[in-house]
């Protein structure tokens, strides 16, 4: 059965609408008419952005292939292809046309919006052309950056750049020496995926920051001085809506775990069977094959079952002007969009309200209408929700009139877009969340499932206790497995458990082996090769527990 693969990017100019389905672009005029396309890249496209220099426009893209595309519009000719250092995690442009690209690594680069021309003459033996500058870097993952033009009447007296990472820090450093840190801005407490920028006016001198990510709320900072100046909640009219969490890693059948000699001889094997002209994947095991056909039984659409669903902002985009506009908040894996006033955002108003506006099907992306005032392209993926269907149209038009959200008759050009720029593939091979929704899985950081209990608290804070916490909790976790082979530990008071990461519920499947195993040998029982627990295996579980 076929099935359209969801509009993962969207992005407009004046005059188009961009669209990203897979590796495909494609660009289609307000009317929905397609312009052009082009699929010159190898794997999923996840940010565009888009710049024009004097007659000329540009369609900046990347994604899973690592590759930096710059493409002439309207005809996405492409004029030149690069190879990042990491997989892009953020992209910008500066008014100059600088190529501003944020890694998952934590490091932020700069490249020309033109390629260089290759050189002339061959370079010396051990030198390179430059391909990139490095501007700065973080000790964890970056998810997010902002640019901010000097405003030196408000107290911005040169150029920055705001970086947020999943380790909850809000950085802000001089561009383009990101190597100078002005502040940080702290009031978030888990991680940053979503910043925005708000310029000050002549009624509003104060430019303003806004920052979410996994918090309940969004945190609303003094840019110029680093001052915290309040938090706006959104979990309460959000969460409900949230229909898609973080999926739970690939089930490992038991005596899948091979060395490196076992692998070397299987791929010997391989390479003799295809010599011969017979089929050189190996055949799967037993064990694999259960694991195969349990997966297909419980989810014949090859999406796994997930972790419980929470909050994550990707998305907030600035409406109308900072006296009558609001913003639009985007969480990921959420069906419905909500918009805030800035009257009621920033406190200056006790009338006005919130307005949210429920799709029916997750929402991946929106970007404003080339044609229509205060309009906006949303697209969904109709796959995923509480009543996925494959016949939905992919892309929405919702309208912003009097602080109210409202979704636009459906439109000839939606249709059009939703089905000539989507490429059909079997329902089996549609992405996985964690391609449409890479943002989820910081919803289980390593380091979560272990905070401190309300009593460890009290006893650190007493001096007493310091050697419990964060590793005792987490030997705690691991030695009560769940049904599904992670590892959980029980809330404060009976509350609801807490599942802890993958290396965790692999410690605990190795423990659960073990125990098997010594009853079979008390039975006399014979264990078989594919079931024994590997010495690294039991090496690496004594190594956790003595942690």
């Amino acid at each position: 059965m076929a099935a359209l693969h969801p509009l993962q990017c969207l992005i407009s100019t004046e005059q188009h609408i961009i669209v990203a389905s897979g590796t495909k672009l494609s660009l289609y005029n307000s009317s929905g008419h397609l312009v052009s396309s082009s699929s010159n890249h190898t794997a999923l496209v996840r940010l565009l952005a888009t710049y024009t220099e004097g007659e000329n426009t540009y369609l900046i893209s990347t994604g899973e292939d690592k590759h930096l595309h710059v493409s002439i519009l309207p005809s996405l000719e492409l004029e030149s292809s690069r190879e990042l250092v990491k997989r892009a995690n953020a992209l910008q442009l500066t008014h100059d046309g600088t190529i501003i690209v944020g890694d998952k690594f934590g490091d932020v680069y700069s490249y020309p919006l033109h390629a260089p021309a290759p050189p002339a003459e061959p370079l010396p033996k051990g030198t390179e052309a430059p391909k990139h500058l490095p501007l700065l870097g973080h000790v964890s993952m970056l998810n997010t950056l902002c640019l901010v033009r000097a405003d030196q009447e408000h107290g911005l007296p040169r150029d920055l750049i705001v970086t947020g990472d999943r380790d909850e820090h809000v950085r802000v450093s001089r561009f383009p020496k990101g190597h100078v840190i002005e502040r940080f801005l702290w009031g978030s407490k888990k991680f940053i995926s979503a910043l925005t920028y708000i310029p000050s006016t002549a009624s509003s001198p104060t430019p303003l920051l806004l920052s979410a990510g996994g918090d309940p709320s969004i945190q609303i900072f003094d840019l110029s001085s680093g001052a915290h100046l309040s938090s706006f909640p959104i979990e309460e009219a959000l969460e409900p809506y949230v229909t898609v969490g973080p999926e739970l890693p690939t089930p490992v059948p038991a005596g899948r775990k091979k060395n490196k000699a076992e692998k070397k001889k299987e791929k010997g094997k391989g390479k003799e069977a295809a010599e011969e002209g017979g089929d050189s994947t190996p055949a799967a095991t037993e064990g694999e094959a259960e694991v195969e056909a349990e997966v297909e039984e419980r989810d014949p659409l090859g999406w796994k079952d997930g972790f419980t669903t929470g909050l994550a902002i990707i998305k907030m985009v600035v409406v109308g002007s900072r006296e009558e506009g609001g913003v639009l908040v985007l969480a990921s894996g959420c069906t419905a969009l909500l918009y805030i006033p800035f009257s009621l955002l920033l406190g200056t108003s006790t009338t006005a309200s919130t307005s949210l506006l429920d799709l029916t099907f997750p929402i991946l992306d929106i970007t404003p209408s080339p044609s229509t005032p205060d309009a906006f392209f949303v697209s969904v993926d109709v796959h995923r929700g509480t009543t996925p269907t494959a016949t939905a149209p992919l892309l929405r038009q919702v309208t912003i009139a009097s602080h109210s959200l409202s979704s636009l008759a459906s439109e000839e050009a939606d249709a059009a877009i939703s089905k000539s720029a989507s490429s059909e593939t079997e329902q089996k091979k549609l992405p996985n969340v964690a391609s449409l929704y890479p943002v989820l899985s910081l919803l289980h950081h390593p380091d979560q499932g272990f905070e401190e209990t309300a009593e460890d608290v009290a006893e650190i804070a007493a001096g007493k206790g310091r050697g419990k916490g964060r590793k005792e909790l987490k030997r705690q976790a691991e030695s009560s497995p769940a049904r599904d082979g992670s590892a959980k530990v029980e809330g404060e008071k009976g509350g609801p458990a807490r599942k802890t990461g993958k290396r965790a519920a692999g410690r605990a499947e190795i423990r659960r082996r073990l125990e098997e195993q010594k009853v079979m040998k008390e039975k006399g029982q014979e264990v078989s090769e594919g079931e024994k627990v590997t010495e690294e295996e039991k090496m690496e579980v004594e190594a956790a527990e003595g942690a």
